[in-house]
């Protein structure tokens, strides 16, 4: 087994690591989950305490992981036991290295990728909050309306969840509901270990924004 030349490999390949563990037997599936496991933690434990490039390289595996999520074509038990077993320790690594993320997304998406942000994103680390109710929705590429949580209930999600120094994915897919200056403002206000950002454009854009600097919130 080879180790990957870089760590954010381990996300901007995702797809072929999961095909991996596809292509194997149940137990030597389970060995190159380890392996990879192994490799994280040997490399992130290498990285110095509180150092500005930590939240550089959480930013940067959080907005692919995003971009690559919503285009899965596949969601099985390999999906789900790359990012519970070898994401989640990334993410854990990084938080032990003051590393943590507010990521806010202000995109339109179908419900397939609404869910499967949901569902796929918690196992590594995450707590996913939006104000869209989308317990009934499925994995189609459709846009059900559905209800809203009032700002209080997404506010005390927000506040408990920085309370517990917990990775955060905010997301608003459509103009039904519209927090984002608030939810932007808990951001700017979160401690220092978070890189603070935002994205309003298509996972098929690299451009992010930095919290930090940005007056405004144009929702587009």
């Amino acid at each position: 087994m080879e180790k990957p030349q870089k760590i954010t490999d381990l996300v901007e390949n995702i797809d072929s690591y999961i095909q991996q563990t596809r292509d194997v037997s149940h137990d030597e599936s389970m060995a190159l989950l380890n392996f990879w496991e192994d490799y994280v933690k040997e490399t992130i434990r290498g990285l110095n305490k509180n150092d500005v490039n930590n939240k550089d390289l959480v930013t940067k595996i959080t907005d692919t992981l995003y971009r690559k999520a919503v285009t899965f074509s596949i969601i099985d038990l390999y999906t789900n036991g790359f990012i519970a077993i070898v994401l989640h320790r990334l993410f854990w690594e990084l938080s032990q290295k003051g590393a943590h993320i507010f990521y806010v997304v202000d995109n339109s998406m179908p419900d397939n990728s609404l869910r499967c942000i949901l569902e796929q994103l918690p196992p590594a680390g995450f707590t996913v909050i939006t104000p869209h109710i989308a317990d009934k929705i499925e994995y189609k590429p459709t846009n059900t309306q559905t209800d809203s949580l009032s700002y209080e209930e997404i506010e005390k999600k927000i506040k408990e969840a920085l309370e517990f120094g917990k990775n955060i994915i905010y997301v608003e897919r459509d103009s039904s509901v519209n927090y984002l200056d608030k939810v932007v403002e808990l951001a700017r206000n979160a401690s220092d270990e978070y890189a603070k950002i935002y994205r309003n454009t298509g996972a098929e854009s690299p451009e992010i924004l930095k919290i930090e600097e940005i007056s405004k919130i144009v929702v587009k």
